[in-house]
């Protein structure tokens, strides 16, 4: 329980950041802002790791996987969002980040042999229908209005990465804990793209707005919400964390409605329960099947005693 309460918290911070994003982007290169993002967190987790891990240094074995994390969810899936960002819309940004989930399930069965059982597949597909729902308020037509530009091939490449991002990270956090993932990883990418970096953080803007949301970013929307996530990861495999990163754009609405003074209607709460429902359907299989091994046992064990 206390791990899906870290996971709904983890996409409630993304919600948040993909807001915060959109008031940067405009005012530095992706790769800046995604520097920014990264160095601010690292330095922002050194106190943390100080108190409470033993071992500051990896081992050897775990700096290949280290580095797959940086390279794939620190520097290529935020310069990737960040791109789309400036060139396609909020809703169809929303839209195909929807298919995060999918990307996770297809990288670890192609790169980890996890396998999903039939209902699995049918509670991502109730999930991802929940999503779209929202997205588009209920008109569904609204779908074939969508044309696809610049912004959304570089999203499509974003939630490619983020796939393979959770199998690096399932596969370091074997040796590590996830805040010293979540740190060396920020730090690797954060060293990496300075020297590209360096002259657009000296031009960055001055003003406390700035500021803020790069300041959120940076601490709740990276440090926290990256902790949590590969918390989340550790403890349930990265395909059913995944299914969390379709109430991202639920809290996205939620948001937009208490601080922008926006209205949620009929299909906002119905692909919320589109989107829990199949989430529900993909978590209880497996304790399902556990539930009537027991039952069968428990039959075979009073037809004995008979």
């Amino acid at each position: 329980m206390k791990t899906v309460i870290l996971l709904i918290v983890t996409s409630i911070l993304w919600a948040g950041n993909f807001v915060a994003g959109k008031d940067l982007v405009g005012h530095a290169s992706a790769l800046t802002l995604t520097e920014l993002r990264w160095l601010l967190s690292a330095v922002c987790l050194v106190p943390v790791i100080r108190l409470t891990e033993r071992k500051f240094w990896p081992q050897k074995s775990t700096w290949l996987p280290l580095v797959g994390m940086s390279a794939t969810g620190v520097v290529l899936f935020n310069v990737f969002t960040y791109q789309a960002l400036e060139h396609t819309s909020a809703d169809q940004v929303g839209l195909l980040s929807a298919l995060n989930p999918l990307a996770i399930a297809l990288a670890s069965l192609f790169f980890l042999r996890e396998r999903l059982r039939g209902l699995q597949w049918i509670g991502m597909f109730i999930s991802l229908a929940g999503v779209v729902v929202v997205i588009t308020s209920g008109r569904l037509m609204k779908l074939l209005q969508l044309q696809v530009n610049q912004g959304d091939l570089w999203m499509l490449l974003a939630v490619a990465i983020w796939g393979i991002y959770a199998v690096f990270s399932r596969q370091a956090m074997r040796d590590v804990s996830p805040y010293l993932a979540t740190f060396w990883s920020a730090a690797i990418g954060a060293v990496v793209c300075l020297p590209f970096t360096a002259s657009g953080l000296y031009h960055l803007p001055a003003y406390p707005a700035f500021w803020y949301a790069a300041g959120y970013t940076a601490v709740l929307g990276t440090v926290v919400a990256m902790v949590f996530w590969n918390l989340g990861v550790l403890r349930m495999g990265g395909t059913v964390a995944g299914m969390f990163l379709n109430l991202n754009p639920i809290f996205t609405v939620l948001i937009a409605f208490f601080t922008l003074d926006e209205t949620v209607g009929w299909a906002e709460w119905l692909g919320t329960a589109l989107v829990i429902g199949g989430m529900l359907l993909f978590a209880v299989r497996k304790p399902l099947r556990r539930h009537r091994v027991q039952a069968k046992l428990a039959d075979s064990l009073s037809c004995q005693e008979d």
